[in-house]
């Protein structure tokens, strides 16, 4: 189940740039854990509440409060990983994208903040590598992998792909394709 709060606060920043921000209300009603729940907002959606909302400079942070009233009180918050997806094709986002770990029966309160790019960007923390691809000859052609899973495209006669599964969620392509 998935609600956005209508309610938008403009946080002032230097001189006239602004950071503005849209509460999101995130809840899983179910007896089970949803780890890395996917949530899909449409713009459409955030722009009803914040006109002026600009998908291109933004930052998804969550605490654990389950209230208005307990967010606005909470200091620590976590940055979730988040995309702006292009359904279309035409250059503008469609819908935003990230995913929160949620307990059973548990609310959470997400603040998307958005406004000047400069200043989004300073907030943002760097992301943890997940993928990787490179071109070696030491193995034969391309390849690609995640934490679970690697592929192997061989670029000779034999015109073959492998796929490997992993069973440690690690990042190992470059030290097995490295030069000798």
């Amino acid at each position: 189940m998935l609600s956005i709060i209508p309610a938008l606060c403009a946080l002032p920043a230097q001189g006239t740039q602004k950071i503005k921000t849209i509460k999101v209300v995130v809840s899983n009603p179910g007896d089970h854990p949803r780890n890395a729940a996917d949530i899909v907002i449409p713009i459409a959606q955030l722009r009803g509440d914040a006109p002026d909302f600009t998908p291109g400079a933004l930052i998804v942070t969550v605490s654990d409060a389950s209230t208005l009233e307990q967010d606005a009180s909470t200091l620590q918050t976590e940055e979730l990983p988040s995309q702006v997806d292009d359904l279309d094709s035409d250059g503008k986002g469609d819908e935003l994208a990230f995913q929160i770990d949620l307990a059973p029966h548990q609310t959470r309160i997400v603040t998307v903040s958005y406004g000047d790019q400069d200043r989004i960007w300073r907030l943002r923390g760097d992301y943890q590598q997940r993928t990787a691809a490179l071109f070696s000859r030491k193995i034969e052609g391309l390849g690609w992998e995640s934490e679970r899973v690697a592929f192997r495209v061989y670029l000779d006669p034999r015109n073959a792909i492998d796929l490997y599964g992993k069973r440690r969620p690690t990042l190992q392509l470059a030290m097995y394709a490295a030069p000798d």
